[in-house]
């Protein structure tokens, strides 16, 4: 007769130290015991898999205070009921996922927020997936009408100003790449005025796979165009005319496709 063998459950998460580096009171969400929730289709032991599912819930759930210190894997092995060795296998699994920093002689460090590997890993997804500018402005029509609805209702008198700087810096604008970046700042200031923090990130994902394109169009003369659409969908935000921006982010992209400049091709991953 087998005797099954059960897994020993987390103990207890750290107490607050002192000096606030590893204050492990996990807030929010945290149950300790509970299973394992890392990368499961890698194929690793049970041990690593639950330690490893384990540090992960700590880190979002901000566990380790605001310095993101980690305590010292022998605390870590004790509160978990592993080995070191266990524990390193899970840090390194953590650190190729981004979500910690690891140096020779120096504690291990939660890395902070960078959205870079997502977005490099959604642009190899989709450039692979033979995703062609035509789609991927479809999905920016879809966004930007709603955001530019979102930020006449939500924009506050400084979102406004950021906004109206980078028309600004657009209509000054005289050498290419001050275009391309005056064009840039009023779309990401506008997503940022929406109010929601998805919404930034998304689009620069999209300018990134339509870099291209859409500096193809910059050098086909279009900054008339773009200024005048600019400042159409900045009066209807601060008019809190919903309705009216949204519409006038839709003719604003509309007629980039229409003008020929973006409309062919595939997506390629940014130089």
């Amino acid at each position: 007769m087998s005797i099954r063998r059960q897994r020993p459950a987390a103990r207890k998460p750290f107490a607050a130290q002192q000096d606030g580096t590893h204050a492990l009171g996990l807030r929010a969400g945290y149950a300790g015991g509970s299973r394992a929730t890392g990368d499961r289709s890698a194929v690793r032991p049970p041990a690593v898999t639950h330690a490893l599912g384990e540090l992960r819930r700590w880190i979002l759930s901000g566990a380790f205070g605001p310095a993101g210190v980690l305590p010292s894997e022998n605390d870590l092995a004790q509160r978990l009921s592993v080995s070191r060795r266990i524990v390193r296998e899970a840090i390194r699994g953590l650190e190729v996922q981004g979500l910690l920093q690891v140096a020779q002689g120096q504690r291990t460090r939660v890395r902070p927020p960078d959205p870079a590997a997502s977005i490099q890993a959604l642009e190899a997804l989709l450039v692979r997936s033979g995703a062609s500018v035509e789609h991927l402005m479809e999905v920016r029509l879809l966004l930007e009408p709603q955001f530019a609805a979102l930020a006449s209702e939500r924009a506050s008198d400084a979102d406004l100003q950021k906004m109206e700087n980078a028309v600004d810096d657009l209509d000054r604008a005289r050498t290419f790449d001050q275009i391309v970046e005056a064009d840039d700042a009023f779309h990401f200031r506008l997503a940022e005025a929406a109010g929601n923090p998805v919404f930034s990130p998304l689009l620069r994902t999209l300018f990134l796979l339509l870099e291209e394109a859409r500096r193809a169009d910059i050098a086909r003369g279009n900054v008339e165009f773009a200024l005048n659409g600019h400042r159409a969908i900045l009066a209807a935000i601060r008019a809190r005319d919903a309705q009216t921006a949204r519409s006038a982010m839709v003719q604003h992209i509309v007629g980039i496709q229409k003008d020929g400049a973006a409309s062919t091709g595939r997506a390629k991953p940014r130089r």
